[in-house]
């Protein structure tokens, strides 16, 4: 059975790597307003990575890939450092090439609830639009539902085909969620999102490795 429907994490029995702290940082921190302190993040991402299956890994080198992923991933800022402790921003991830968007954004207590429960996936909604990807957004959100997250963000010419391919390859799993009878919900999360638009064939642009690149669709 393909792993990605037997909803594992893709590290499971592998050491922390560069790529798997990639995976968590997107999932994790981006789109977040705060800064975060690196020591903080290294402590919680070997805990999760671990948590999800994968193989126990000495700090030293837990705290070495992060900071070889910090310095990878275009959306992370290196901000200031206190007291001999670094402090990073993880913006938006915006990806791809084109005048349109297709974007993911959930909410932060939906996010929070799963690394609770040590789940890999939440609810994260996927759509498009011509214009402003955030006041789109901003259209739909429940203010009741607390603080919303955007961590995702793709530029593309073909924002009705590539939605159509995300959504597609998810609702073939049975990912779709429409108990608050809405046709953009998905049981997913960034990272996974990130990888499913990287294997379509409607991105054009750079691709960041979230997923091992062996899993195929």
């Amino acid at each position: 059975m393909n792993i990605f429907n037997k909803i594992e994490y893709p590290y499971t029995g592998t050491p922390f790597s560069t790529p798997a702290a990639m995976f968590h940082i997107l999932d994790r921190y981006a789109g977040e307003s705060d800064a975060f302190n690196k020591n903080d993040i290294i402590g919680e991402l070997k805990e999760r990575h671990e948590s999800l299956g994968g193989q126990p890994t000495e700090d030293d080198l837990v705290r070495k890939k992060v900071g070889l992923a910090l310095g990878k991933l275009p959306n992370a800022t290196f901000i200031a450092t206190v007291q001999k402790i670094a402090y990073w921003k993880i913006g938006t991830l915006e990806i791809g090439a084109g005048a349109k968007w297709v974007y993911c954004f959930y909410y932060a207590e939906d996010r929070n609830r799963a690394l609770q429960t040590k789940s890999l996936r939440w609810r994260c909604n996927i759509g498009r639009t011509e214009r402003d990807p955030i006041a789109r957004i901003k259209q739909q959100i429940d203010e009741s539902k607390g603080n919303f997250i955007v961590p995702l963000l793709v530029l593309t010419d073909g924002d009705l085909a590539l939605e159509s391919y995300v959504h597609g390859v998810l609702k073939k799993y049975q990912r779709q969620l429409t108990d608050e009878n809405r046709n953009e919900d998905f049981e997913t999360c960034p990272s996974e999102v990130a990888d499913i638009v990287f294997k379509s064939p409607y991105f054009v642009g750079k691709k960041i490795g979230f997923w091992p690149p062996g899993l195929k669709r």
